[in-house]
């Protein structure tokens, strides 16, 4: 069996780099995190991790669902924090492109199940318009301070550079569950947020990053995609 690979590495939806947080206080009730003054709430979480079970499963790959909830989390954040920044700029996505990335993508919407494609679709256009102000936000600051032929790749890069800075200055949280915060830092729970450190060896590759095939496979029907 091919061994599974965490969801946040999913082709279709794929986070820029490592998503840096900050912030500490309580979680909104029904809320999975909270982005400044915009909730996520527990509800797109879960959307978007079954349309991501099933995007992985597709291929013949399990996963347990916690790492979907945490790998949906991420995305979300991502796209959230995209968002806020790029607004905060006065920038705006380039709908005619976003049409044309997300027509690219059409073969993977339509694969999943119809009743999970409108989460995903919403997910992936906002994930797409984040990108795209990310990168003019880059694009603009290079080209300020005198740089020309900017690629893609250097816009992005400069864009998330800019953004980091902007999440210093808001607050996020994250419900205990599915994360914790480390040096401003999004680290995915382990142990389902349990305190407990794991002593056998089962519960060593559930508190894995990347649990082996078989033990993802011995996970009751309700604990793992497929």
């Amino acid at each position: 069996m091919t061994r599974p690979r965490r969801v946040s590495r999913f082709t279709v939806l794929t986070t820029a780099g490592v998503l840096a947080l900050t912030g500490c206080g309580a979680v909104h009730p029904g809320a999975a995190a909270v982005v400044g003054q915009d909730s996520i709430t527990e509800g797109q979480v879960d959307a978007l991790a079954q349309g991501l079970c099933s995007a992985n499963s597709g291929g013949g790959q399990l996963l347990p669902t916690r790492e979907a909830r945490q790998g949906a989390l991420s995305v979300l954040l991502d796209t959230e924090l995209s968002q806020q920044f790029g607004h905060k700029r006065g920038v705006t996505a380039n709908q005619q492109q976003i049409s044309q990335a997300l027509a690219s993508r059409s073969g993977a919407i339509a694969a999943l199940p119809e009743d999970e494609r409108p989460a995903f679709k919403d997910a992936l256009v906002r994930f797409l318009e984040g990108q795209q102000m990310l990168m003019d936000i880059g694009r603009r600051s290079l080209q300020a301070q005198g740089k020309t032929n900017v690629t893609p790749a250097q816009a992005t890069a400069e864009g998330n550079r800019l953004r980091q800075q902007y999440v210093k200055t808001i607050t996020v949280t994250v419900n205990p569950s599915l994360g914790s915060f480390r040096r401003g830092t999004y680290q995915p729970a382990t142990n389902n947020g349990s305190l407990s450190v794991p002593a056998s060896e089962t519960a060593r590759q559930g508190n894995s990053a990347n649990p082996d095939a078989s033990w993802v496979a011995s996970l009751p029907a309700s604990q793992q995609c497929g």
